[in-house]
């Protein structure tokens, strides 16, 4: 039976059809005779004869418009039954193509797990293949990947001498194990096979950079021609050597608690809807230079040892660095939506010049520890300074909005002040003042002496001038000594 045009099967012309159709042709013809004659009486015999050929000719037409009609149904019996076979050698081509990729997959995992390193980089030349010839398959191929990386790992290379991984060695490094019964030093092999895991590591993320770099975005790296667009990456916990993702496109991605040893680049990179680094380690600094994120950005609780460079880099949605401990960080010419540095910690130089934050700037209990520029900063609706504390000099000139002298000035924000000077820049109309003799001037949790900084029509009358009680207001761009 074919397949009918609803989708069910089609019966197949019994010989009933067959002849019912015949008797209707044969009815056709007799009774087109009758009328004919009914109708036109013949006055003789040869008009007759017309009248029985034209009823002939009316049966045979009957006749082989039903030959035609059976035509067209076997001529569209025979497409659908094509059709109908197209479509099941088709799934089958898709249930064997299916489950080839199931078997690859099986045994790239497989050989993932092998003792043997050359086995394990060969499982990734095989998942690489695998991405390009099968794009809905990209997304797994790359949860594989990155299930792998996210294993645990300790780099047997120190992070202040990750600048130079390869050619990577083991010769030369001495062990304190005995030989075993075969003469091989079982500390040597050991050293050996974390080398070699790390020479795996290395290719599994040089893997996930070249795919994920599209074409055209050399900005000075290298270019891929395999680009797999809209995938996200999960190395919630993953220890990564050396890391680089820079001039990469990545849909949503997770970095959650990753340990990045040596450096870690994502130089020009592009995130789409999520992109967080919450309680991520950072050995030897990072950058964002130039990069773009779209959607949320959070690097709470992270730790940044070295400089933590954002310069130029754009943040679409609402960005949050709640309890990051930055050593030195630099966001020039950076654009923020809305960003919050609750708790945060800058422990060195901190710059923040010529940056843009369109609406909520948050550094409520920020420490600043060394040196902060915030030259030319375009500060939103939206800015708090409360219980924040600046150590080092803070220098801030240009472009102060009315929502930042409602928030700095004032017992919003704290100044160290038993330094010999600040060495500040305030804008005009601001200035420092120390503790008053009342006011202990120290801080719960921090060291030294603490003031203030106000605005010239907060100072007290005859405070200025040194009468009142209160202690001495330092002019903006005196800075005098305390």
């Amino acid at each position: 039976m074919a397949e009918g045009s609803s989708g069910g099967p089609r019966e197949v012309l019994g010989w009933r059809t067959i002849w019912i159709a015949a008797a209707i042709i044969l009815f056709i013809s007799i009774g087109s005779g009758i009328v004919l004659f009914w109708l036109y009486p013949p006055p003789g015999s040869k008009e007759a004869l017309d009248i029985i050929r034209t009823a002939g000719t009316l049966g045979v037409g009957t006749g082989g418009a039903a030959a035609l009609l059976l035509h067209a149904r076997r001529q569209q019996s025979t497409e659908l039954a094509n059709e109908y076979t197209r479509q099941a050698n088709e799934v089958t081509r898709h249930d064997a193509e299916e489950r080839r990729i199931t078997e690859l997959q099986a045994q790239a995992n497989e050989q993932l797990g092998h003792e043997k390193a050359a086995v394990r980089i060969g499982a990734l030349t095989l998942l690489k293949r695998l991405g390009n010839s099968y794009p809905d398959h990209r997304q797994e191929i790359v949860d594989i990947v990155c299930a792998y990386l996210r294993m645990p790992y300790k780099s047997p290379v120190r992070p202040d001498r990750l600048r130079r991984i390869l050619p990577l060695s083991p010769r030369g490094v001495k062990s304190e194990n005995k030989e075993t019964e075969s003469g091989v030093d079982s500390g040597l092999v050991g050293v050996e096979h974390e080398y070699e895991e790390l020479e795996v590591r290395l290719t599994a993320q040089r893997f996930l950079a070249e795919h994920l770099r599209p074409p055209g975005s050399d900005d000075g790296m290298l270019v891929s021609s395999n680009f797999w667009d809209g995938i996200n990456l999960d190395l919630t916990g993953a220890t990564l050597i050396n890391f680089s993702l820079s001039g990469c496109w990545v849909a949503r991605c997770r970095f959650d608690y990753a340990s990045f040893v040596g450096g870690a680049e994502f130089r020009a990179a592009q995130f789409g809807d999520v992109a967080t680094f919450i309680g991520a380690e950072f050995s030897k600094g990072v950058t964002f230079r130039n990069t773009r994120f779209a959607g949320r950005a959070a690097f709470d609780r992270a730790q940044i040892r070295g400089v933590a460079l954002f310069a130029n880099s754009r943040f679409g949605g609402l960005s949050s660095f709640s309890q990051t401990v930055m050593d030195e960080s630099d966001f020039f010419d950076a654009w923020f939506e809305s960003v919050a540095f609750p708790r945060a910690q800058f422990k060195d130089r901190a710059s923040f010049s010529v940056v843009r934050f369109d609406k909520c700037a948050f550094f409520l209990s920020a420490k600043f520890g060394g040196e902060v520029y915030f030259d030319a900063v375009r500060f939103g609706d939206g800015t708090n300074f409360k219980y924040a504390t600046f150590e080092g000099p803070v220098h801030l000139t240009r472009r102060v909005s009315s929502s930042l002298n409602e928030n700095l000035p004032g017992d919003q924000a704290r100044f160290r002040c038993d330094f010999e000077t600040r060495n500040d820049d305030w804008p005009a109309g601001w200035v420092f003042r120390p503790p008053k003799p009342a006011e202990d001037g120290r801080i719960k949790g921090h060291e030294g002496v603490w003031g203030y900084v106000v605005a010239v029509d907060d100072a007290q009358p005859g405070v200025a001038d040194g009468d009142g009680e209160g202690g001495e207001i330092v002019e903006a761009g005196d800075h005098g000594e305390l």
